[in-house]
């Protein structure tokens, strides 16, 4: 008894797009776990890294003075 499968070009275009999903979804659940894990390192020891604390961001009005 032979049994014969058929899936049609829909069902592998699905199954890619599922695939891809899933690997941006991944990358965007990593960048956000890293950042957090950033966030309470910066916390902890009280520096921001990479970043000048006192300076303004670019666009933003400075109102110091």
């Amino acid at each position: 008894m032979e049994i014969f499968g058929y899936v049609d070009p829909g069902s592998g275009a699905l199954i890619w797009q599922m695939l891809a999903a899933a690997a941006v979804g991944v990358l965007f659940y990593f960048r956000s776990f890293f950042r957090g894990i950033g966030r309470f390192f910066q916390r902890l020891f009280g520096k921001s890294v990479g970043v000048a604390s006192d300076a303004a961001a670019p666009g933003e009005v400075d109102k110091k003075t």
